[in-house]
């Protein structure tokens, strides 16, 4: 119960800090996108004999996010421990392979964030987040707004009723 009341309480905090959403005609790029130019892949990712190796990394996955100065770690606002063996872990049932553990047993930022996926969704991650863009469309004449909001790359998508008690309750119990 206690994390779930740290996530709801991260996201809060995370909506408060989000500005007002702009309006634009095409949505932005994702944050992420320098993470698709060729070679970056081992920036964070090892190799052997050539060929990456998917869920092995140079460093550390916090280290690397903190490192390549993509998120200070002031603001990282991150509630659930990382660093954590989830095989030896009181509180953790099981852990599904959709959720991906650092080096076989670690709990990292990866293992609930998939820093490759959608950064925005036209569906809430919690109840009552604000949308960080609306799209306008022109639809038969008339223009539309669509509002879109981040996913904060869950691998386990939020929900705008039940906020992110789905990805929580992938390895915790209620």
């Amino acid at each position: 119960m206690r994390v779930l009341v740290a996530l709801l309480t991260l996201a809060l905090a995370a909506a408060a800090l989000c500005q007002e959403a702009r309006k634009v005609r095409s949505l932005p790029e994702s944050p992420h996108q320098s993470l698709y130019i060729e070679g970056m892949c081992t920036v964070c990712h090892s190799t052997d004999k050539g060929k990456l190796q998917l869920h092995a990394f140079v460093f550390p996955v916090i280290e690397i996010c903190l490192r390549e100065s993509c998120h200070a770690a002031e603001k990282i606002g991150r509630s659930h421990p990382v660093g954590v063996d989830a095989r030896k872990s009181e509180v953790v049932e099981e852990v599904p392979e959709s959720l991906p553990l650092e080096n076989d047993d670690l709990i990292s930022c990866g293992s609930c964030h998939e820093p490759h996926g959608a950064w925005l969704s036209g569906t809430q991650c919690y109840p009552k987040q604000q949308p960080t863009v609306f799209l306008v469309e022109n639809v038969a004449g008339k223009e539309r707004e669509t509002p879109y909001y981040q996913t904060y790359y869950l691998r386990v998508p939020g929900d705008p009723i039940e906020g992110f008690t789905a990805l929580c309750s992938s390895c915790h119990s209620r």
